[in-house]
């Protein structure tokens, strides 16, 4: 059950935190679970995966969904804020439950063999946990720095370069 509502809640959640956020505290609790690390492992990669979903829902989750809302904001749509949870809502919510059933029955399975599992010592200090967020931050803004800086070659090239191509490239 812990992993369903580990993997559901990240999911619906990292639409709202931004999915590298929502990995980064999915690592975490992974991490200090007493679990084995294939099961660890399984536990990971399916909450990617409902991480990856739940973005998607509002333009803070992802990059991808910030652009589809400013491209799409203006007529005959009008896209706001909600507008791709109103849209595509009603897919991605199962989805995310799905892999959290999905989660919960791989993560069934891990302790099947009778072997004992002991919770290894989490011995982080609070300092530990600023310099984390502080490199997640800084992380963070130097992709939009990045970003930033290639704007000019952006707008001077790639907007020359038909969408055909470029959807290719993208492609290979």
């Amino acid at each position: 059950i812990m992993a369903f509502i580990l993997i559901a809640v990240l999911g619906l959640v990292s639409s709202v935190i931004s999915a590298i956020l929502a990995a980064i505290i999915l690592v975490e609790m992974a991490n200090a679970m007493p679990i084995s690390r294939k099961s660890k492992i399984d536990l990971v990669v399916i909450a990617c995966f409902s991480i990856g979903l739940g973005a998607a829902l509002t333009p803070l989750g992802e990059p991808l969904s910030t652009i589809a809302i400013s491209k799409l904001s203006g007529p005959p749509y009008n896209a706001g804020f909600d507008y791709l949870i109103k849209l595509l809502g009603i897919y991605i919510i199962p989805g995310i439950v799905a892999y959290g059933i999905v989660g919960m029955f791989f993560l069934g399975k891990a302790n099947t063999k009778g072997q004992e599992m002991k919770v290894e010592d989490y011995s982080d200090t609070l300092k530990d946990v600023i310099m984390r967020a502080v490199k997640v931050y800084v992380f963070i803004m130097a992709l939009v720095f990045l970003g930033d800086g290639f704007k000019p070659l952006i707008i001077e090239y790639f907007t020359k370069v038909p969408p055909e191509a470029l959807y290719w490239v993208n492609m290979v």
